[in-house]
């Protein structure tokens, strides 16, 4: 699933490639999110892409001006 976010699939896209329901998707991005600690499904698609620097610690006093960076 993480693979699909990372192509620009939205939920209902993925919900029909994956014969899910688009709630059970939706759910399941979520977790995906929480457990990478993203904070949003652009994010989640970088770094499904590699495309995403492991974050720090959300208590650095830098959070979040300098956490995200795009390679390329």
């Amino acid at each position: 699933m993480l693979d699909l976010v990372g192509q620009g699939m939205g939920n209902l896209e993925i919900a029909g490639k994956l014969h899910l329901g688009a709630t059970t998707v939706k759910s399941r991005v979520a977790s995906l999110m929480a457990k990478t600690k993203t904070d949003n499904r652009i994010k989640l698609a970088l770094l499904a892409r590699g495309l995403l620097i492991e974050p720090r610690e959300r208590s650095s006093p830098s959070w979040p001006e300098t956490l995200w960076c795009c390679a390329r």
